[in-house]
């Protein structure tokens, strides 16, 4: 019996759970979380998809990462940006795994990354970020329809949607359609102003962020007040596509090969629960995913990161190291 590993069963950890109790195939799961009631409230989201699918795997359950043995095969890091770095080391103390899938926002400071980096470059263990619009079929297909790539400008427009926890999810989209990943990004045009994050002990930005390479370019744009759905353009020399993600969701493509003839479909935005499914399906059949890999996509964190600190430094007149974000 293959064996996965869950750590972390708060809000997202539960929908990983659960689409893991959407396969056929029995696993052997570890969910390692100290708080007992998030642990609670993820076996019982998973036994409403169970009882569904007449799941025959087996659930144990840890309070850390260290209590963990052997050998996995999928471990999944759905903790908080903070706890993460030693998540992880702990993981590798009594434990290793074939693949290991973690969330955004990596890490808060560059040192965790100096110190990750080299950890899991030495594991035989491949390492994915979860970033999970390159899964879109939607944003699939539109790459597939993308032939230039040397100058795409891609613009997201929405409310109250927090920067400091969202924007690495529409660089990573810009990553994938241009197919780069050294971008320059500015937060020139962030309000002067830090604001509490709806998750306790993080910060939140709101405002303009660019990002630019080799021609490409993405603006992010987020208004605390506004009630906007979030909004997407995308434009490259022979097509145009605009996506509303949120709020009667729909994508409008324009291309060149229909004679700029608009044609309108329904945008799907699938809930974590019906793409961790897919995720543990395509990394135990064909040991790759259509998420990014972790060097791909620690490149970018540290990217953003170093504008995020410069932006906190600023604003709070004192050296920031750590960005509480996640």
């Amino acid at each position: 019996m293959k064996r996965i590993a869950l750590i972390g069963t708060g809000q997202l950890g539960s929908r990983h759970l659960q689409g893991i109790a959407k396969l056929e195939e029995p696993f052997e799961i570890w969910l390692v979380d100290p708080d007992k009631e998030a642990l609670s409230t993820a076996i019982s989201r998973f036994e409403e998809i169970r009882s569904l699918n007449n799941y025959r795997g087996k659930i144990l359950t840890a309070e850390s990462s260290r209590q963990l043995h052997g050998n996995f095969n999928l471990a999944i890091f759905a903790c908080n940006s903070f706890q993460r770095k030693q998540a992880i080391i702990s993981f590798f103390e009594n434990s290793n795994s074939s693949h290991l899938l973690l969330e955004k926002f990596l890490f808060p400071s560059l040192e965790d990354y100096d110190y990750i980096n080299p950890l899991l470059n030495s594991k035989e263990t491949k390492v994915w970020v979860n970033t999970p619009r390159r899964m879109y079929n939607s944003y699939r297909q539109l790459k597939e329809k993308i032939t230039q790539t040397d100058n795409i400008q891609m613009t997201v427009f929405a409310g109250n949607l927090g920067l400091a926890s969202n924007a690495i999810h529409y660089i990573d989209l810009f990553s994938f359609l241009t197919g780069l990943t050294d971008f320059e990004i500015k937060t020139d045009l962030l309000q002067k102003e830090i604001f509490e994050s709806k998750r306790k002990g993080y910060i939140e930005f709101y405002g303009t962020i660019t990002v630019t390479g080799q021609g490409n370019q993405l603006s992010i744009t987020s208004i605390k007040s506004s009630s906007a759905p979030i909004g997407i353009t995308i434009q490259s020399p022979d097509l145009k596509m605009l996506i509303q993600e949120t709020q009667n969701p729909f994508m409008t493509l324009i291309t060149d090969a229909d004679n700029w003839q608009p044609s309108t479909s329904l945008f799907t935005m699938p809930f974590q629960s019906s793409l961790t499914n897919i995720l543990v399906k395509d990394l135990f059949l064909n040991d790759k995913c259509n998420l990014p890999s972790y060097n791909e996509s620690a490149k970018i964190h540290i990217a953003l990161l170093k504008s995020f600190l410069a932006f906190y430094t600023r604003i709070c007149d004192k050296t920031q190291i750590i960005c509480p974000i996640t």
